[in-house]
Formats: C-alpha cells, structure tokens, sequence
C-alpha cells in the first residue's frame, strides 16, 4: 500500500489516517469492475503484487497481508497475536472474576458465568463514573482511587470479553456455513425448478407432435377414401358409358 498507510501511529488516539477518504462505494465498484475484468487472476487481491494492477486510490482497499511474525502496532501500542491472552492478575491488577481451577481451564466440570459478570462491571463503572464526578466537583485533587478503580474495572471487562474471541470465531464460521448453505440449497431449488419447467414445455411439445401426427394420419386416411370414391364413380361411368355404346 501508500508509504502513508505503513508509517505508525505513534499517538495513543491518533487520527484517521488519511486514506479513509478513498473507502468510498464508488471506488469498491470500481475495484470490483477491475477484479472481474482482470485476466491475470480471478481477483486482484490474489496477485503477488495488486498494487501495481491498481490505480493509487484503490490499493489501501485491498487488505494486508497479515504479519508474518504475528507482531503489529495499534494505538501506539506495540503488539504480539502469537502470545496467549494476559490476565489481569498477570498484568498486576486486581482480578474481579474467578480463574480456573489449575487443570481444569477447558475442562467441562468448570464454567465461568462470563455475561454475569460483565454485566456487574458494567453497572460498577457507571456507578464509578458517576461517583467521579460527584468528586471532581467537590475536590477535584482526589480523582486518583477512583481513576483506578475505573481502569481496574475496564481492564477487567475487557479480559473477560477477550475470552469470547474464540466463541465469536467459532460463531462466525458456523454464520458463514449456513450461508453458503442456504446459497446452495436456493442454487438447487433454481435448477429443480428450471428443470421441472423444461420437463413441462417437453411434455407439451410431445403432447403437440402426437396431435400434429394424429392430424396427418387422419388427414391421410380422408384423402384415400375421397380417391377410392373417385374411383368408384370413375368405373361407374364407365360401366354406364359401356351399356349406353
């Protein structure tokens, strides 16, 4: 992508970067008329290098490749996805919900009541955060215990809404199945009734090639009786003509 899109953030709430201007429906219509008419590959994105097939405005529309050494930066931060989720006890905070008996962290005799407890943190940092403000109006040097506290409870949800990643992950496959599924599933019900329709207009077609045979056949057999009465007639005359001689 831009040399504009790999330069990091350094600032813990930096600003949008300025290339989400070109996140517009215009130019993913046009990177996808440019993806369907390519014919290199079946999409751009799967080039070794889309960028260079792409006019400038589209290349920050096609996702980057994910890190290679599982290390990225986000909000200043620098980060590690290799690395398994820390807890808050590890972190050196004050853990508000249980952990798993050692040995039994998937085990299915041990279950944590995650929605529970994340509604408890909820209603405690509303609670919090209504207390810190009855503080900051009256002495406002004393914010300090309840920022804590604010940050300890944040800290806290925000574990326990880690642990949910793999059930979203585990949901979201499961999503995109029953999609697949059901695109599937209208594909075939199309080519049923398609078929039963071509079966139809077969049908028909035989039913009117049996009238139209019927017709001749019959058409046929009227014209040989009208000849054979012609010849009747005619030997009549003739036998007539004989007598009158």
């Amino acid at each position: 992508m831009g040399e504009e899109q790999r330069q990091p953030h350094a600032a813990a709430f930096p600003a949008p970067p300025p290339y989400y201007k070109h996140f517009t429906a215009k130019n993913v219509a046009r990177l996808k008329d440019l993806q369907q008419s390519s014919s290199a590959s079946v999409e751009l994105a799967l080039d070794e290098k889309p960028e260079v097939a792409l006019p400038a405005d589209l290349q920050c529309l096609i996702p980057p490749e994910p890190p290679s050494d599982g290390k990225c930066r986000s909000f200043g931060a620098d980060l590690d996805i290799s690395q398994p989720l820390v807890s808050p006890k590890e972190r050196g905070m004050v853990q508000l919900y249980p952990s798993p008996p050692p040995g039994q962290a998937i085990e299915p005799e041990w279950t944590l009541d995650r929605a529970s407890y994340l509604k408890k943190f909820a209603k405690s940092i509303l609670l919090n955060f209504l207390e810190l403000v009855g503080v900051l109006a009256v002495d406002p040097t004393q914010f300090g215990p309840k920022i804590d506290h604010l940050m300890n409870l944040l800290c806290n949800s925000h574990a326990l809404i880690n642990e949910y990643r793999p059930h979203q992950a585990r949901e979201t496959l499961i999503m995109m199945m029953e999609e697949q599924l059901a695109r599937k599933e209208a594909e075939v019900e199309g080519i049923n009734r398609m078929s039963e329709k071509i079966e139809e207009v077969l049908a028909k077609l035989g039913t009117e090639e049996g009238d139209s045979a019927m017709a001749i056949e019959h058409k046929n057999d009227e014209e040989m009786l009208q000849g054979e009465s012609k010849d009747r007639h005619r030997r009549l005359w003739q036998l007539m003509d004989e007598d009158v001689s």
